[in-house]
């Protein structure tokens, strides 16, 4: 009975214990938000292929996605510039085009052009808030749950 008894409680315990983690598809929704900002670029085969707890409320994952470029680097830091100008943007917060195409072949590779298909890794830091899993930045992070 005692043998049972003790069974019993460590099946309960190790069932308290869960990680506190977002599900897979929480954080590949989150992921793909970020990716509606790169309007230039589709994206697809979404997977989390890793991640980690840094404390309980706060977790990393690393989403594997493959980017299809519709333009190349050039044409879509063209294209950026022109869209902060039509929204209003003072041209002395505009960045220069050639550091937004560097930007973008240091992120995907060096060689990518129209057309060019490329397996892609992000992380990102997500905190778990009064309205579930989102991502927050260090300096503006809520009180964690």
């Amino acid at each position: 009975m005692r043998w049972i008894s003790a069974c019993l409680a460590g099946v309960l315990l190790v069932g308290c214990v869960g990680e506190d983690k977002p599900s897979s598809s929480t954080a590949i929704k989150i992921a793909q938000e970020q990716q509606l900002q790169e309007p230039f670029i589709h994206a697809s085969d979404w997977a989390v292929v890793n991640g980690y707890s840094e404390k309980p409320g706060k977790y990393t994952a690393m989403i594997q996605y493959t980017a299809e470029f519709k333009k190349s680097p050039r044409e879509v830091a063209l294209a950026r510039v022109e869209d902060l100008k039509l929204r209003g943007v003072p041209w002395v917060k505009i960045p220069w085009p050639g550091a937004i195409e560097e930007h973008l072949r240091e992120k995907y590779g060096r060689y990518i052009t129209s057309g060019s298909i490329v397996d892609t890794e992000i992380k990102l830091t997500l905190t778990k808030t009064e309205q579930g899993w989102t991502l927050v930045d260090e300096a503006d992070a809520p009180e964690i749950m």
